[in-house]
């Protein structure tokens, strides 16, 4: 999760009216470390060079 751009805040468990499969696990929260999306690297290698 960091590598895209979230930090680990918190776990905890919840009591919910209805309880999904896994929820005895606990629940996770995450938040944004960047301020925008992080850039994509270049496409490299010699098969996405221009053709012509």
């Amino acid at each position: 999760m960091e590598k895209a751009g979230l930090r680990f805040v918190r776990s905890y468990t919840g009591d919910w009216p209805e309880a999904i499969p896994g929820s005895e696990h606990g629940e996770v929260e995450y938040a944004l470390t960047a301020p925008g999306p992080a850039p994509h690297p270049a496409p490299a290698g010699p098969d996405l060079a221009p053709q012509g």
